[in-house]
């Protein structure tokens, strides 16, 4: 559906395009003079609203069967459709125009603002001025980049806020699909993780149907509804959700490429959203140490939680720092702090890198909403029980 130009207040900004189903069917990728096929019979469907990862070592194609999906590269033979309809029947333009395009280093034009970069399609599309303006204040918002980024130039940001600008443009037109191309490859581990649950933020709040190509099984377990592992020649090996993934590997390439211990892998497809968390005692600096000793009688943790005015975790407190008369919550223990998207294993990590074995789960303001403990991980682990024998007949 070609997304038409529109006077201003015709929709409401944040009105949204459905997601589409996508499929591949029988494709082939074979460059003039090359003796193999790039990518040889992919077949595979992703269901509307579904993130798609794909991975594999390098050169086995995942990136090609990507660009296919756009025209930037064509088929050699068999389809590919979005929403039921061939992308051979789209002007490649046009087809474009209605796909989001993250790539790794985000291609943003250097010397265009932030605003102008994000209004590249829209003004394709003939938007309005006004339409332009609201849309780009309500997606800078969107990926948590506050408006007065809107007249800066991508030199003046940092490699993490000028992701979030490229995840921006993307959504412009409120795609019915988005292409992810290495998107965080190049960023450090730290703001390469909080890109990762800023994407799936984004995505509870607005699904829509996402193929993200990466070479790192640890992100596409993470991000990926289903994951699909190619082999060089452009094979694909398995297509899978990651818990079918990790737990019944199709053959020895799968297994060695997602291999590791069992422990890991079932750490790997759960999210700290998934366990029961538990109730602090939440207190304020400055409270009356013999009130904070009395909260800790309805609480779940051995340790008041000082946090700040608006919730947020700012230290634990033990024992020897409730002997003075009142809370002070610099003389407390630093906080772990984990999001409910984290992949457990990486919380698991958090928390046995601190002192107090517990974390401090956050929503997406910062503000406590409770507490994982080490004991509930590994409680996680810890095989089911077998069924009960059924008692003989009498």
């Amino acid at each position: 559906m070609t997304v038409p130009p529109a006077p201003a207040g015709d929709r409401p900004a944040a009105a949204t395009t459905p997601a589409a189903e996508l499929r591949f069917e029988e494709v082939v990728k074979r460059y003039p003079g090359a003796d193999a096929a790039t990518i040889e019979g992919l077949s595979l469907t992703v269901p509307a609203g579904e993130i798609l990862v794909l991975v594999g070592p390098s050169g086995c194609g995942k990136t090609t069967a990507m660009r296919m999906v756009n025209r930037m590269i064509e088929p050699t033979s068999g389809r590919i459709l979005i929403a039921g309809r061939p992308t051979a029947e789209r002007e490649p333009a046009e087809l474009r125009r209605e796909i989001g395009y993250v790539i790794q280093q985000t291609g943003l034009f250097p010397h265009r603002t932030v605003a102008d970069n994000i209004a590249t399609v829209p003004r394709l599309l003939d938007w309005s001025r006004d339409r332009i303006a609201a849309r780009t204040t309500e997606l800078l918002d969107l990926v948590g980049l506050d408006a007065t980024f809107a007249g800066r130039y991508p030199t003046q940001l940092s490699g993490g806020q000028r992701q979030r600008v490229g995840v921006a443009r993307a959504l412009a037109v409120d795609p019915p699909l988005m292409l992810m191309d290495e998107p965080f490859g190049a960023i450090d581990p730290i703001t390469r993780d909080r890109l990762q649950n800023e994407l799936l933020r984004l995505q509870r709040a607005q699904p829509r149907t996402i193929v993200f190509v990466t070479h790192d099984i640890d992100e596409a377990i993470k991000l990926g509804d289903r994951v699909a592992v190619m082999r060089p020649g452009g094979h694909l090996a398995q297509y899978a959700t990651p818990a079918e993934l990790l737990l019944a590997p199709a053959d020895e390439f799968v297994e060695r490429f997602v291999g590791a211990d069992r422990a890991l892998k079932r750490l790997a497809l759960g999210r700290v959203r998934d366990l029961p968390l538990e109730r602090p005692a939440l207190v304020r600096h400055d409270d009356p140490s013999a009130w904070v000793r009395a909260q800790l009688g309805d609480a779940e943790v051995p340790y008041p939680l000082v946090v700040d005015p608006d919730g947020r975790p700012v230290a634990w407190l033990d024992e020897d720092d409730l002997a003075a008369e009142r809370v002070d919550a610099a003389a407390g223990s630093p906080v772990a702090i984990v999001s409910r998207d984290d992949v457990l294993r990486d919380a698991f990590s958090t928390v046995l890198a601190h002192a107090v074995q517990y974390a401090a789960v956050v929503d997406d303001a910062g503000a406590v909403v409770g507490v994982l403990s080490s004991d509930a991980v590994a409680r996680e682990l810890a095989p089911a029980p077998a069924p009960a024998e059924p008692e003989p007949a009498a």
